[in-house]
């Protein structure tokens, strides 16, 4: 059978900033210098915010697509958690995500402010030099996908660091509670690696006390291999994720990512969380 043009699925891995601590310095000392992962892994997760860019209309008594409806002037705050595994380290960000335009053609400029982002390990706790006030500008076209991004103000890569708990996967497929898809597709700066997806809807959980709007919940697998200074590394990603069933938006988030390949050598495993805090508009 002749593979569709368009995938039904179309995701990207991983992306980190530099952080303290990665060659075994003590946590916040003067001087010292945060690494960062090797540009694939950057590469990987460029299309980092897709799954924010999706809401759900159903279609059919029992079937839902994602599709994002952007509205200017929307307004949500959020609390994300990132974990690195290898050496105790806890970023925790507060962010407020507005949408500043949405276009004639259907495209969304989105603004993620860093409110605050302090970073944890053996016991200390420090702000992340010049990450609060930082500014995160994301173009989308009509269908939610991000054509463009860009960071401005404040220091450091915390732009590269928010997008690694922004999973990214765009789904262009009618799906029931239930129903799998499985997908392959390009990845990498030169589209030359291979990235397997798996999405799953798993339900619609109603607005409830933990839930603030009814949601669609979908479980994503990623598996791919990326390119370190060891070689190549088998990396794999799982996330359970809800989006507002009406408007697409993000609500919650909780994946693990592992084999990401470190400067020195071997691999992280990275956990993160991601919680809609505060709403302004639904």
């Amino acid at each position: 059978m002749r593979r569709p043009t368009r995938s039904v699925a179309e995701c990207s891995a991983y992306s980190c900033a530099g952080y303290p601590c990665a060659n075994g310095a003590a946590f916040g000392r003067p001087g010292h210098r945060p690494w960062r992962l090797p540009r694939i892994a950057v590469r990987l997760l460029q299309a980092g915010a897709l799954l924010t860019c999706c809401s759900a209309a159903a279609v059919g008594q029992e079937t839902y697509v994602l599709k994002r409806v952007f509205t200017a002037g929307e307004t949500d705050r959020y609390t994300t958690v990132i974990k690195f595994e290898q050496n105790a380290t806890e970023a925790v960000l507060m962010t407020t995500e507005v949408t500043r335009e949405v276009k004639d053609d259907g495209s969304a400029v989105v603004a993620t402010t860093v409110d605050s982002i302090v970073l944890r390990a053996r016991g200390s706790e420090m702000p992340f030099p010049g990450g609060s006030g930082q500014v995160l500008l994301s173009t989308y076209d009509k269908t939610g996908k991000l054509i463009r991004q860009e960071t401005v103000g404040g220091g450091g890569s915390v732009g590269q660091l928010l997008n690694l708990a922004r999973p990214g996967v765009f789904i262009d497929k009618p799906l029931k509670i239930g129903e799998t898809i499985k997908d392959q597709v390009t990845v990498g700066p030169d589209k030359t690696r291979k990235a397997d997806i798996t999405v799953t809807l798993l339900a619609l959980d109603k607005k409830g006390t933990n839930v603030p709007v009814d949601s669609l919940r979908y479980k994503v697998i990623a598996e791919t291999v990326v390119v370190g200074p060891s070689g190549d590394a088998k990396n794999r990603s799982e996330v359970i994720v809800r989006f507002g069933k009406d408007n697409g938006k993000l609500v919650s988030a909780e994946g693990t990512m592992e084999g990401i390949p470190l400067p020195g050598g071997g691999t992280a495993k990275i956990t993160y969380t991601v919680a809609r805090t505060t709403d302004k508009k639904q």
